[in-house]
């Protein structure tokens, strides 16, 4: 009988948060729970003054949007032309060299 190990990898979110400006953490998953913070192992370097972190309702933001930035015309034109030359010289590597198996045969 073999045995069976399972693992998850731990993912870690650390942020700088400045004193008196909010933040907000964005995510979209509608199973998702509030967060539990092991903040235990900093005990010793976080002052005693540490404010409690707060969570709402998790709710969809509708607000945010991914703005994507748009591919700029001229660089779309270089890449091509760049693909192009490199084609263009493989084609002549190759050429040469089949010539020259050609020859030696």
């Amino acid at each position: 009988m073999g045995n069976i190990h399972a693992f998850q990898l731990n993912r870690f979110l650390l942020a700088y948060i400045e004193k008196n400006r909010s933040c907000q953490l964005l995510f979209e998953d509608s199973a998702a729970t509030a967060p539990v913070y092991d903040l235990d192992i900093f005990k010793d370097s976080i002052s005693g003054n540490a404010r409690l972190l707060r969570y709402g309702a998790i709710e969809k933001n509708t607000r945010a949007e991914i703005k994507l930035p748009l591919a700029n015309a001229g660089n779309t034109v270089f890449i091509w032309m760049a693909i192009g030359f490199a084609v263009v010289i493989l084609l002549l590597l190759s050429y040469r060299l089949t010539s020259e198996i050609k020859n030696k045969s």
